[in-house]
């Protein structure tokens, strides 16, 4: 790059962080902040951002007492994360998550999940207690002694939403470089 380019703020990696961080600087920051994103590849979101799971977590499985900023986190991104699908038009399946206990031993780790849930602001009416024949009414092919049922946990394209952040970043004028390498 030629030293004719001065930018603020640089941002290596074109991942869903950094693509989040270039938008969200681009949308918050005052006007004639240069921001500069560095992406290695010829793409954004080429590597894990688009080879994941595409869930999106609900907090029931952090301790509060260790990682209650985690917990928060997870709950204000999931809401933000559908917002910004819903504003795009980019896939957000709300469709919950089952964790099982496949033993009676299991059914303390629930417990605990359901306590801590609670206590990172999950309501009753997302997260939930089922028998095991609640389970086979709602998941005909699972067989486990017990479940929680948590409806705050959604499924999305990250590389989809990943491109989508570059071009709204791109469009507040932030700066973008693909296939170059910070050393």
């Amino acid at each position: 790059m030629s030293e004719r380019y001065h930018y603020h703020i640089a941002i290596i990696g074109g991942g869903i962080l950094g693509c989040s961080i270039a938008y969200l600087l681009s949308y918050n920051l005052k006007p004639g902040t240069r921001i500069l994103l560095v992406e290695q590849e010829t793409s954004p979101g080429f590597h894990a951002s688009s080879r994941n799971t595409g869930k999106v977590h609900a907090p029931f499985l952090y301790d509060p007492s260790k990682r209650k900023l985690f917990a928060k986190a997870a709950s204000m991104g999931f809401e933000m994360l559908s917002d910004y699908c819903q504003s795009r038009h980019l896939s957000f399946i709300k469709d919950g998550i089952l964790e099982v206990a496949t033993s009676e031993n299991g059914i303390a780790h629930l417990e605990r999940y359901m306590v801590w849930g609670y206590s990172n602001g999950l309501s009753q009416d997302e997260l939930r207690y089922l028998d095991k024949q609640e389970v086979a009414t709602l998941e005909p092919n699972v067989r486990c002694t017990g479940a929680i049922h948590c409806t705050k946990d959604a499924s999305v394209n990250y590389g989809e939403i990943t491109r989508s952040l570059l071009v709204d970043a791109r469009t507040l004028g932030c700066k973008v470089l693909f296939g170059t390498k910070v050393f």
